[in-house]
């Protein structure tokens, strides 16, 4: 599992994409979440999952202001 900080946009029922950094890098993927529908367009995250080429499969969130440690 792996824990990155991101801007969610495209928020579906249980589906969004994930703007972050990995290894310095822009990266875009495709995430899916059971309550998508709770996030905030444009508003940054902590997600925990597991990253599958370009698709993250979330299984925590956090506001980035409730966990400043990551």
């Amino acid at each position: 599992m792996l824990p990155l900080q991101g801007k969610v946009t495209n928020i579906s029922d249980k589906s969004f994409t994930f703007n972050t950094i990995i290894c310095n890098e822009p990266k875009e993927l495709q995430a899916t979440y059971w309550k998508a529908k709770d996030l905030v367009e444009g508003q940054e995250y902590v997600l925990i999952g597991d990253l599958d080429n370009d698709y993250l499969y979330t299984v925590d969130q956090h506001n980035i202001k409730d966990y400043p440690s990551v």
